[in-house]
């Protein structure tokens, strides 16, 4: 039987870190030297995203539906996945020239299948989370030890299931001088407030879901094609419509926009059930194509400069 060990050491480790978001485009896999003793810690040697089989992406976001998937099809794309995401972390060494077996771990996040975190759970529901993507099936298939389940032990504690974005922030973006914000764009839109001089154990520290990312972008693009496109790549689309300011202020009033932080989101609140009733409504207007996508486009940065304004700076302000 074969015997996976965890090399712990004071450094420096070889690692892949696995990620699958909610766009639900591909595997990202980053291979990365980490060493405390340099500045900044971590190192990016190779990094590299391979798209999901067309098949195997439309079943993930089947399962994801409120509707959802049987227990058999929750079992087999876990472990599905966690064949692709073993495959990942062989591959990307592979281009590097790393050999698997100098791997100190893995650090796979997993594919958010559903999340509800305290903040959104209602009366008489349990605040709870699932990733997929089996951390035995990305062991077994690279014989090196997996890191995995980050976000239920957070659940647990009563947080909102994200710790290791602001972490990274703070470790990469951190500054003893200079305050910074921090925004990432996938799915779901995230951003971490960095005041001067913070440290992880800091209150000042905030980090947040600010809404939506390209998630509904995407989607309307999938909608609008039928299928035969996943994106609006470059922007071309919304670039070649008008923002409906009618439209845009009916989405605005989305009650998740004017929760305070701590909260996040995801396909739960502005998926396939959020990306219908925008269509619909856009085609009330009669709204051309590029029009709908143009919007959902705006309502991304939108939300963004209003997250960053209304609860961001007064926490500047308030914490100088």
């Amino acid at each position: 039987m074969k015997k996976i060990a965890l090399r712990i050491s004071r450094g420096p480790h070889l690692a892949v870190g696995l990620m699958s978001g909610t766009s639900h485009d591909g595997i990202s896999a980053a291979l990365v030297r980490i060493d405390e003793h340099r500045r900044p810690p971590v190192e990016l040697l190779a990094f590299k995203t391979y798209p999901y089989a067309n098949r195997f992406r439309v079943r993930l976001l089947a399962a994801g539906r409120p509707d959802g998937a049987g227990a058999r099809e929750i079992a087999e794309l876990n472990f599905g996945l966690g064949r692709a995401l073993g495959n990942a972390a062989l591959n990307v060494a592979r281009s590097a020239g790393v050999p698997i077996a100098e791997l100190s771990f893995i650090g796979s996040h997993g594919h958010t299948l559903f999340h509800l975190p305290p903040g959104r759970a209602r009366r008489g529901t349990i605040p709870s989370t699932l990733q997929l993507g089996e951390s035995a099936v990305i062991a077994a298939l690279t014989d090196v030890p997996v890191v995995a389940d980050f976000r239920p032990m957070d659940v647990a504690l009563g947080g909102e299931g994200a710790p290791l974005a602001p972490l990274m922030h703070l470790r990469l973006f951190g500054d003893r001088k200079t305050g910074r914000v921090v925004q990432n764009i996938g799915g779901i839109a995230n951003a971490t407030y960095l005041p001067a001089g913070v440290r992880a154990d800091d209150p000042r520290l905030i980090a947040f879901d600010t809404g939506p990312g390209n998630g509904p972008i995407d989607g309307v693009m999938g909608r609008l094609s039928r299928g035969r496109l996943r994106m609006d790549r470059d922007g071309r689309m919304a670039a070649r419509g008008v923002v409906s300011e009618k439209l845009l202020a009916e989405v605005l009033r989305h009650r998740y926009f004017a929760r305070r932080p701590p909260k996040s989101t995801g396909r739960e609140e502005f998926g396939e059930a959020f990306i219908e009733q925008l269509i619909a409504r856009a085609r009330a207007l009669r709204l051309a194509p590029a029009d709908i996508v143009a919007t959902a486009t705006a309502l991304t940065a939108r939300t963004i400069a209003d997250a960053c304004r209304r609860f961001v700076m007064p926490w500047v302000r308030c914490n100088k």
